[in-house]
């Protein structure tokens, strides 16, 4: 009878100890994937690092990549976003501001892609679930996204707990394989990429110019109303993604515009999209309309010399 009660007891035990367990590791699993699903994006993350106040920061596309301020005198960070459009930008700055994280003379860099105003708010052409915009979601106050919807926001929650639970029993061999391979840059890997990129990139640009347009004014009027200061820069493109855009099409839809706003709001205005120091160097992209950690360094360096902010 000792003997029956004292395994009974054990066995009770093993059960309880294994219910412990296995409901730890459920709150922990859920722990987890709700504190992903809840992660900063990372242009707030980047924010959340600084320890100083702003004193320069670009905003921008995925062409917003090309800045290194590891050489600029000021304090300074990347607060651009691939696939971005100007009205992001604005509400970017905006929530900088209004958090306090820009210093009280800031400059404002503001580099302005090809195709952007022709882009509307959200990105249309984009798919819904892969949309730029879904990170903004957890990042930008709701009144400052356009077309919120909370549908969208509950869906998007769902779709990050898959994602992270599939992270979790993916094996490091599944992830690595996922990983892009690198491409050997050539001339010729250049001219063919600039051909299928400008064609998207000028069906992009050729939508509608209005909205855009005035939401970059309103931007630099902001800036400037914040005693900030508002610098539009184009950045370097190689040159056979500047030859398939052709100066006509170039010139309606992006230099003029930019030339107007410069003279309209007496701001500088930058071009390096043509500079030969920069456009004819191979080594210096990591496709045609983007440049290479190498190539970042050096237009870093001639833009900060500009500026008169190198160290």
């Amino acid at each position: 009878k000792n003997l029956f009660t004292s395994s009974f007891k054990m066995l009770k035990m093993k059960r309880f100890l294994i219910e412990v367990i296995s409901a730890v590791c459920l709150i922990f699993m859920a722990g987890f994937l709700f504190y992903r699903t809840n992660i900063p994006s990372s242009i707030s993350k980047r924010i959340q690092k600084t320890e100083e106040k702003l004193e320069i920061i670009n905003l921008g596309t995925s062409h917003g990549s090309n800045f290194d301020y590891r050489d600029c005198a000021l304090n300074g960070l990347r607060i651009n976003k691939a696939a971005n459009t100007v009205y992001y930008d604005l509400q970017n700055y905006l929530y900088l501001n209004n958090q306090n994280y820009l210093s009280e003379d800031a400059l404002i860099i503001i580099p302005v892609s090809y195709f952007a105003f022709g882009l509307d708010e959200n990105r249309s052409d984009r798919y819904p679930n892969k949309s730029f915009v879904n990170e903004y979601y957890y990042y930008l106050p709701t009144d400052q996204i356009f077309s919120f919807s909370m549908d969208k926001k509950v869906r998007l929650t769902i779709l990050n707990i898959q994602d992270n639970f599939q992270d979790l029993i993916e094996s490091e061999e599944v992830q690595i394989k996922k990983k892009k391979k690198p491409i050997n840059i050539t001339d010729s890997t250049l001219n063919s990429q600039a051909i299928s990129r400008v064609k998207h990139h000028r069906k992009l640009g050729e939508f509608s110019s209005q909205k855009s347009y005035r939401y970059l004014e309103t931007l630099i009027e902001e800036i400037i109303s914040n005693n900030h200061t508002p610098i539009l820069v184009a950045t370097p493109y190689h040159y056979s993604y500047n030859e398939n855009f052709g100066k006509d099409w170039l010139n309606i839809h992006y230099f003029s515009i930019m030339k107007d706003l410069s003279v309209k709001y007496n701001i500088t205005y930058l071009d390096y999209s043509h500079d030969e120091r920069l456009v004819c160097e191979t080594n210096y992209f990591a496709n045609s309309d983007h440049l290479n950690p190498e190539g970042r360094k050096v237009f870093s360096s001639i833009l900060f010399n500009d500026l008169g902010i190198h160290k």
